[in-house]
């Protein structure tokens, strides 16, 4: 079951997925950028949600997306401090062995990042929507991030 139904209206929201050690810079807002192999084609997304996969497994942050599209990996290295990364780990996320190598990376230019108050468990999201993990994003329908914005205390 995916978050958006062929009923349901689709939100400008996504849930994207972070390691665990991206947790100290999403809660103290450390990061402005966000940089992925694959994004939404047919809407520009306003915001994001973060999810730190496991073993904490939740929702922690939602950021408003101020730019989002795809830039050339040459490009997207002039933005590695926002992303809070070294210009090689960005190449070498780029060129992930036993997988193809991406010359354009899709780049989320982010602000406003509102720390929940509350964590979202994935088990809760899953229960409210049937909400599962995705490696790329997960598009949320606008009930969806209505359940997500107040179980966050989002504003």
């Amino acid at each position: 079951m995916t978050p958006i139904s062929e009923k349901q209206e689709a939100s400008r929201s996504i849930i994207v997925c972070f390691h665990t050690k991206w947790q100290e810079a999403i809660l103290h807002r450390r990061i402005s950028v966000v940089f992925r192999k694959k994004g939404p084609h047919s809407f520009r997304p306003d915001f994001l949600y973060a999810y730190l996969t496991r073993p904490f497994s939740a929702v922690i942050a939602r950021m408003s997306i101020d730019e989002y599209g795809t830039r050339s990996v040459k490009d997207a290295l002039r933005l590695v401090k926002g992303g809070l990364l070294t210009e090689d780990e960005l190449r070498a996320y780029a060129s992930t062995p036993f997988a193809p190598v991406y010359s354009e990376l899709v780049v989320y230019i982010v602000s406003k990042i509102q720390v929940a108050r509350s964590p979202i468990s994935m088990l809760t999201m899953r229960e409210r929507w049937g909400y599962w993990p995705s490696a790329t994003y997960t598009p949320l329908a606008d009930d969806a991030k209505t359940i997500v914005d107040e179980l966050g205390c989002f504003e």
